[in-house]
Order: C-alpha cells, then structure tokens, then sequence
C-alpha cells in the first residue's frame, strides 16, 4: 500500500484543481482509511513483548490493516461518519451541502483505497479473506520509495508548472 506520502500528494494535486474550497477536508479524507494502520501499531506496541519478531510484528500489524476502513462494504458508513467527526470539530470545513461534502469524502476515500490497489493483498471486500489488486508497486522497500517520490515529483511539478485556476 502506498505511504501516506503518497496519498497526501496525490490527494493535494486533485484538491488543488478538483476541490478548491474544500482541500482541508478532502486531504484529510485522503489519509483517513490509514487509521487501521494506527490502530495496529498502538496495539503492537501495547501488546507485543518487546523483541519480538518484525515477521509477528508485520503478522499483527496485517490484522488491523488493511480492514474495515479499506473495506467497499463499509465505505459509505465511513464517509458519513467522517462527515460528522469533521462537522463536530470544525464546521467550516465542511462545506453546508451535506450531499456536496458527503460526495467529497467519498471521492477521498475511493482515491485512497485506488492507490491501494496497485499493490496486492488489499482486502477491499473486509471481513471477507478475499484478496484484490494489481501487482504494479512491489513488496518491498522500494514499493515505499519509488511511489512517494513519483507522487513527490508530481506534486513538485503540479505547483511549479500547473495553475490551479
């Protein structure tokens, strides 16, 4: 899965032309299926003995994540719910129309989790074990690297070259 570099760049670039009154909500939207992922690290580090392996810490980690936030089946109860954690904090970044910030978060997320599928092992349809994705950004270190430092260098060139009205 891509880093939360790279989903926040990407994220920025359709703000930045797509949702200009709006880029707060919708760059927060775009990170916000990672919070499994937070939740999994408190709970290694809380839980797990220390020394233990990085194969069970990678093992525990993958119970958390990706799951009910990467899901398709929860999707439209997560974006709501977004919408009304967002509306509680701060309302002026939510846009009056709820339908109108409601679509927003939902694109959001959706650009989240089509980043995510470039790699495999995503299980879009959680709790099912059914795996999905496409085999584009490898396992590894450089499956990190190389996708934060294109969306870097796209974001670079989005600023630089690209106006946004």
């Amino acid at each position: 899965m891509p880093d939360p570099i790279t989903h926040l760049s990407i994220g920025y670039i359709v703000a930045r032309h797509c949702y200009k009154d709006n880029k707060t909500l919708f760059l927060c939207s775009t990170i916000i299926p990672d919070i499994d992922g937070l939740t999994g690290l408190v709970y290694i580090f809380l839980v797990l003995p220390s020394g233990s392996s990085p194969d069970e810490m990678a093992r525990v980690f993958q119970l958390f994540h990706p799951s009910l936030t990467a899901s398709l089946f929860f999707l439209p109860v997560f974006a709501y719910i977004i919408l009304l954690a967002f509306r509680l904090v701060n309302r002026k970044l939510v846009p009056q129309a709820t339908a109108k910030a409601y679509r927003l978060i939902l694109v959001a997320i959706l650009i989240h989790l089509g980043l995510d599928m470039l790699m495999t092992g995503n299980r879009p349809f959680w709790p099912l074990a059914f795996e999905a994705g496409l085999p584009v950004i490898p396992y590894s270190i450089w499956g990190t690297i190389v996708p934060m430092i294109v969306a870097l260098t796209l974001l670079a060139g989005d600023l630089l070259f690209l106006r946004s009205d």
